[in-house]
């Protein structure tokens, strides 16, 4: 498509541009000026000029001068308050679409007085005008009262504001920080997106429906919802971010304030009861009606109408039935096992997945003739009913929500292993995912997302702001990505983090590895391109490397890295004994190998601590946000050692000299200690804390529809989870742990005692998860009677799981290694029942084969495969991948097949 250059007339215009770089020249008339896609220059002239811009349109440049005419840039439909990005460059103002590399550079914006600068205005009647965005760019506590009948947009900006409506219809933002407020009467708006802080809401019924409206990027599966008092509170997963609405439960829920979604999904005052209340609901849509099933809390059945219905389950096992149209189904993690019945009906149903679910985060594999979808790393799971009965054409697709789409031509190459080559379409942002197989994916000039899936593939974004992705079993594969002004991005999947990463240069190419496995990234001609020219390395948790934190990595040097005022930031160090300080945001601070100081400054702030990382010191000072550090994959609640030195609290890594150093942790009160958060989901709080350094025989019993950790620390400890997926540590004692229903998982390392395990079967897998250190070989494996009992090798530490064997095979808890080897049911038979076995792996898996007790014969498959031959003379042949074979004292004697 060819640059246009367009000059209006002294009339008012309306001056279009295509998909090129186009100049965009008004004269003297009122004109409306729209560059639509590509890199647009628009000049308005003299006059009351509009200036438009939406998603997909590009990087825009806006020359408005003051004339005594009020000039505007009009945002799209779906672009709301907390969905744009504010920030002074020079005398530029930058507004930047949040999730994209759109943006609208308003040139010599800060030349001009605040009342001479164009407003910006949003399609559901909120404006921005001078004063609001200085606000936006300097932090102030600010107190902003609106005028008596009018409809007002207040938006408070950075800092702790104070929101008052009058009487008319208004728009209420509090930006960053933790405001108040206070619509008064009227319809009122009040609007909150990610990173806005912790707001309080204040609606109360005067015959008007207000709302709360959440930003682009948030869904129904991405909220917490809580009963505090009469208060209703919403926290986005994954945050520290919520929104406190009081006294909502002291309304009729008629009377209560609706949320609405971005996507149009709306919780009304009786939804909000199913989100709190646990019950098992049937709720079907009416007739001509486009509406929002949600179920809440509870097994449910949800059956939709003729409209475009949103149906969402949320926890529990949920059968949703969206009838004709195009519905929307939606799930998200902790959401249990659910089924879907998507009909062919000529309208395009898509399943949504929520927040923090990315393309490498879902296992995808046919039975019979429907789909299956579970959530790596869970029990979560959603089920299409019948898909691959229908025609490709008449399937539902998958959304995840950072916009990559999978089709069903998508999903075939997931469940079909094969060597594919895709191109992506001239102009167009898209999916690219090969599936299983060696495969090679090329993208256009569109800002396209690109994932290889399993084997060794090759990916070329093409120009464009493009997206890589790459998930634990991926393979190796090779990204090529060259500069061209826009920014690319690699983005780890769940379970990835900063400190999981090995970082090699190898020539000029980047290779980045996952600890503990074979899979690794190339990024071709990564340092032949200067820093800010290569592409960042995104991880899910939202921590960043761009080139220069590459470069920290693998060029020793002692750093002092600081944050920016009012940034959220990732600190990383780097090779060396570095110094990291955190501004006002909420920070991620990485101190990599080296002995490091961290300190978050205010903030929510995450440090980050694994394996080989030295002996770091973090301060982390009361500032009623909540710091957290993070533990790497591979460290389990068993795999810390914890004193108590002074005020001082050190975690030691067991069987290393890595520590953390948590400084004046015992001068403050339990709450406002940071949390210790390990890669299973376990958290130790203060509470947790104490109970590991000072010996006491504690019960410690879960709370009613929570997943929790339960540790009992020093002493005899009672554990009683509740009906979450919770996870029990009895730690050094003899302790007695039952996890209640749930997916629950039980930890013992070696020095925990002698524990029992009450598991009892309720339809879900739970599992007993060994520390590291404790590998097959480790574990003598009996029966007493119709307990089973496994006793770590050479010690007295032993567990007990009570009434093993009196429960069918599929219904006793699995028994889980830290380096990812598995017993099920069938193999504990083997190890206590002698018999001459022979085990074939499947094809595309990655196993472990324990033959037991007996002369058995083990073939792998072309997985990564664990085998375990046990006592007897045993035969292995770990097939292809990257095999692992054990040998104990005891074992006998055992062959080894190994060919390259």
């Amino acid at each position: 498509m060819p640059d246009l250059f367009v000059v209006g007339t002294p009339q008012d215009d309306f001056l279009a541009g295509e998909d090129g770089n186009d100049t965009l020249i008004g004269l003297e008339g009122n004109d409306t000026l729209e560059g639509r896609a590509g890199n647009d220059l628009l000049d308005g002239g003299t006059g009351a000029d509009t200036y438009v811009f939406g998603r997909g349109d590009g990087q825009d440049t806006v020359l408005s001068f003051p004339d005594g005419q009020q000039d505007r840039l009009r945002l799209g439909n779906g672009i709301g308050l907390s969905d744009v990005d504010v920030q002074m460059q020079g005398s530029d103002l930058i507004l930047t679409l949040q999730g994209s590399s759109d943006s609208v550079r308003i040139a010599n914006y800060f030349n001009f007085a605040p009342q001479d600068r164009l407003n910006i205005q949003f399609a559901d009647g909120a404006v921005w005008d001078g004063l609001a965005i200085d606000r936006k760019l300097m932090p102030s506590d600010d107190n902003l009262a609106g005028q008596p009948g009018q409809n007002e947009t207040l938006d408070g900006g950075l800092g702790n504001d104070n929101l008052f409506g009058g009487d008319g219809d208004d728009i209420l933002y509090g930006d960053a920080g933790n405001d108040m407020l206070d619509g008064g009467t009227g319809a009122d708006t009040y609007v909150f997106g990610r990173g806005d802080g912790r707001d309080t809401v204040f609606s109360f019924p005067d015959g008007q429906q207000d709302r709360l409206r959440l930003g682009n990027g948030i869904g129904l599966s991405d909220v917490d919802v809580q009963m505090q008092g009469s208060d209703l509170i919403l926290t986005l997963q994954g945050s520290s971010d919520s929104v406190r609405i009081a006294n909502y439960f002291n309304f009729a829920p008629q009377d209560r304030l609706n949320i609405q979604f971005a996507d149009g999904a709306v919780w009304d005052g009786l939804a909000i009861e199913r989100k709190v209340n646990p019950s098992d609901d049937y709720l079907a849509g009416q007739p001509g009606q486009s509406e929002t099933l949600d179920g809440g809390l509870g097994n449910d059945f949800l059956s939709g109408g003729d409209g475009d219905d949103i149906l969402y389950g949320d926890a529990g096992n949920d059968a949703l039935d969206g009838g004709t149209g195009a519905n929307t189904y939606v799930f998200g993690r902790g959401d249990g096992q659910d089924v879907i019945f998507s009909m062919p009906d000529g309208q395009q149903d898509r399943l949504r997945f929520g927040a923090g679910i990315g393309l490498s985060d879902v296992d995808v594999r046919a039975d019979g003739g429907a789909l299956v979808l579970t959530l790596a790393g869970s029990s979560d799971s959603v089920r299409i009913a019948d898909y691959f009965n229908f025609a490709p054409q008449e399937r539902p697709n998958i959304q995840f929500a950072d916009g990559a789409v999978w089709d069903s031509q998508a999903i075939e190459r997931k469940v079909n292993p094969s060597d594919d080559a895709l191109m992506g379409q001239p102009g167009q942002s898209e999916t690219l995912d090969g599936g299983l197989g060696n495969d090679v994916l090329i993208g256009g000039e569109g800002d396209d997302i690109l994932y290889g899936d399993a084997g060794n593939d090759l990916l070329d974004g093409g120009m464009g702001a493009d997206t890589y992705v790459f998930g634990r079993g991926d393979g190796q594969d090779t990204v090529l990505s060259f500069p061209d002004g826009q920014q690319d991005r690699l983005r780890l999947g769940n379970g990835i983090g900063l400190s999981d990463v090995d970082v090699q240069m190898q020539g000029s190419d980047l290779i980045l590895t996952l600890q503990g496995s074979s899979d690794s990234v190339r990024i071709a001609n990564y340092f032949n391109f200067a820093p800010q020219d290569r592409l960042n390395i995104q991880f899910a948790d939202g921590a960043v490397w761009d080139g220069l934190a590459i470069d920290r990595k693998l060029m020793p040097s002692d750093d002092n890295l600081a944050g920016q005022p009012g940034q959220n930031e990732t600190l990383d160090g780097g090779l060396g004994n570095d110094n990291l300080f955190g501004g006002d945001g909420d920070d991620i601070l990485y101190g990599d190998a080296g002995n490091d100081m961290l300190d978050g400054g205010t903030g929510a702030d995450t440090y980050v601590f694994g394996r080989g990382d030295g002996r770091d010191t973090v301060f982390s000072f009361p500032d009623g946000q909540q710091d957290r550090l993070r533990l790497g994959n591979g460290i389990g609640l068993s795999d810390v050692d914890v004193q108590m030195q002074g005020s001082d609290l050190i975690l030691t890594l067991q069987g290393s000299s890595d520590s953390v150093r948590i400084a004046n942790y015992f001068n403050f009160a339990p709450q406002d200690r940071l949390n210790i958060q390990f890669a299973d989901g376990a958290v130790w709080d203060g509470l947790a804390i104490e109970r590991k350094v000072n010996p006491s025989d504690d019960y410690l019993a879960g709370q009613p529809g929570q997943s929790e950790t339960l540790d009992g620390g020093l002493g005899n400890d009672f554990l009683s989870g509740g009906d979450g997926d919770d996870i029990l540590y009895g730690d050094a004692g003899n302790d007695a742990l039952d996890g209640g229903t749930g997916a629950n998982t039980y930890v013992f390392g070696r020095g925990d005692g002698q524990d029992v395990i009450f598991s009892m079967p309720d339809g879900q897998q739970d599992r007993l998860r060994f520390g590291a250190g404790i590998g097959l070989s480790d574990v003598d494996v009996r029966a007493d009677g119709g307990a089973l009992v496994l006793t770590l090798a050479g010690s007295s530490d032993s567990v007990r799981i009570a009434d093993y064997f009196n429960f069918a095979p599929q219904e006793r808890p699995n028994i889980q290694f830290a380096d990812g080897a598995v017993w099920d049911s069938q193999a504990i038979e083997r190890k206590v029942n002698p018999s001459d076995d022979a085990l074939m792996g499947q094809p595309g898996q990655s196993e472990t084969l324990d033959g037991g007790l007996g002369n058995d014969v083990l073939i792998g498959g072309e997985g990564d495969d664990i085998l375990y031959g046990d006592a007897g003379n045993d035969l292995l042949d770990g097939g292809m991948g990257a095999d692992t074979y054990v040998f104990g004292r005891g074992d006998g004697q055992d062959t080894v097949l190994s060919f390259p």
